[in-house]
């Protein structure tokens, strides 16, 4: 199975760059404290992950892991701005810390490089035990060696096996859960997942939330809308409002007394999806906290691999095309032509089926 993880041009330099910052690292490694992993010391331990919100309810499983085999330590989360607020309603991180990453942004320049270096500079203070990252990003592990933990593990995808003490082969054909639970695994951590009863809202609304952070992960409006036709006959449904979906509100103009225009921040979102009794959304965020809070998820995906980011929960079901890709697109895994090869009757069947309606 080839890997569909990251750009493949972006593994091409990121090895090219590791290769040459190799002997620069091995030297001053040679003057680096060597430290071995004790489990009887950990007493603070430094999670990042600061790309999307999804991804922090993706790793979950392996947090609670830790937070069950280290039960005396803080677990601290290092997480973009946008997700800090809901991050902080999670019972597993005692702190939360917010940073936007250099290389999220474009153009990259050594300013934000060098204020990147400062940032975790500065989280030396806290005398860290256990530094982890699970994404695998030559620039991720980078970060954490400007921590300066006593320990480090992570996956040494694209390079830089050099900045972290434990650098772990990346299992790029399991789903972004599994190799968390995988990384955390290699120091003697086991799965402990806390198993939750999935809600049962029947008065609760069908939440479409067509919001996504990059619009060929999404239906175009047309879709949308002939989906919330063929509902609003049996169903009550919401949409959410988010700047995406700015568009498609306009063009409904509805005065559909059963559908609802959800507006509110995310901790709103959060606190309010809990009461609702199915999430329908492409590949983003919405689709994991609903997962996360136990909510049914139907989750249409194009051409990207649902086997490797889809919703975890109970009651998830994912629609994509079917076949490999075979448009002409531009971008090296997201297809806008292929989402919306999925129809509308297909996913209204589908939450029929979740719903358990004839």
């Amino acid at each position: 199975m080839r890997q569909e993880i990251f750009n493949p041009n972006f593994i091409f330099v990121s090895k090219i760059l590791s290769g040459f910052l190799n002997p620069i690292y091995f030297f001053l490694n040679l003057f680096k404290t060597k430290s071995s992993y004790n489990k009887d010391k950990i007493k603070t331990i430094v999670i990042t992950e600061y790309y999307c919100i999804g991804d922090i309810y993706i790793i979950l499983p392996a947090v609670e892991s830790l937070h069950k085999h280290f039960f005396n330590a803080k677990i601290i989360l290092i997480c973009s701005i946008e997700a800090e607020p809901l991050a902080k309603n999670i019972e597993f991180f005692d702190e939360v810390i917010p940073f936007n990453a250099p290389w999220k942004e474009k153009p990259l320049n050594l300013i934000r490089i060098w204020q990147a270096r400062d940032f975790a500079s500065s989280l030396r203070d806290k005398d860290i035990d256990l530094a982890i990252d699970f994404r695998g990003d030559i620039r991720n592990n980078w970060f954490l060696y400007q921590i300066k933990s006593k320990y480090s593990i992570g996956y040494n995808f694209t390079g830089g096996h050099y900045f972290i003490d434990k650098a772990n082969i990346f299992p790029h054909h399991l789903h972004q859960k599994d190799r968390a639970l995988n990384l955390v695994n290699s120091i003697g951590v086991k799965p402990f997942i806390k198993r939750k009863e999935q809600r049962r809202n029947q008065s609760g609304y069908i939440v479409l939330h067509p919001g996504a952070g990059d619009s060929r992960r999404t239906w175009s409006n047309k879709l949308w809308i002939e989906l919330i036709k063929i509902l609003s006959d049996k169903h009550k449904i919401a949409i959410v409002k988010v700047p995406e979906t700015k568009d498609l509100i306009d063009e409904l103009k509805t005065d559909n007394k059963s559908m609802k225009i959800f507006s509110g921040d995310l901790i709103d979102f959060n606190s309010w999806l809990k009461n609702q009794r199915l999430l329908v959304g492409p590949d983003s965020m919405a689709g994991h906290l609903a997962a996360y809070l136990n909510i049914p998820v139907v989750s249409i995906f194009g051409s990207q691999n649902p086997e490797l980011t889809k919703p975890i929960g109970f009651n998830v079901k994912v629609l994509k095309p079917n076949g490999n890709c075979k448009h002409n697109r531009k971008h090296w895994r997201l297809c806008k032509e292929c989402i919306n090869m999925v129809k509308p009757s297909e996913v209204f069947n589908v939450i029929n089926q979740v719903l358990k309606i004839k």
